[in-house]
């Protein structure tokens, strides 16, 4: 996933939360809201609900994503992280639209990723 294709894939994801609204628990629900997994499934595949072999581009954008949320889930991969961090009561669209937005400006500035959790730091470790 080359920088600019990873950038406008993390900003269609933040406008198709915008758009849809904010879904919690599933990929999406009746009224067609999406969680930030199915907004990255669209923005990547055009459905939001990924495949059971996940698109390149979007396994790696759930990489660059969850090396920046706050997730109690440390051993786990990457989609679980971020569904951890998506369904908790506290993670609003808000936050979900900012992550998404964080992500893209990081990966327009550098083409090697950081973590920037702690806890994905200790991992790697």
């Amino acid at each position: 996933m080359n920088a600019s294709t990873s950038s406008d894939l993390f900003r269609q994801a933040a406008q198709i939360i915008r758009k849809q609204g904010h879904a919690k628990g599933s990929y999406t629900n009746p009224r067609g809201c999406v969680c930030a997994l199915g907004a990255l499934s669209t923005a990547a595949t055009g459905n939001p609900t990924p495949a059971e072999t996940i698109d390149p581009d979007l396994l790696d954008a759930m990489g660059v994503l969850s090396a920046r949320i706050d997730s109690d889930v440390v051993d786990e991969d990457d989609l679980e992280r971020i569904a951890d961090w998506n369904d908790r009561d506290s993670t609003t669209a808000t936050d979900v639209i900012a992550a998404l937005e964080a992500a893209a400006e990081a990966t327009e500035t550098t083409a090697q990723i950081i973590p920037l959790h702690p806890a994905r730091q200790q991992v790697a470790a």
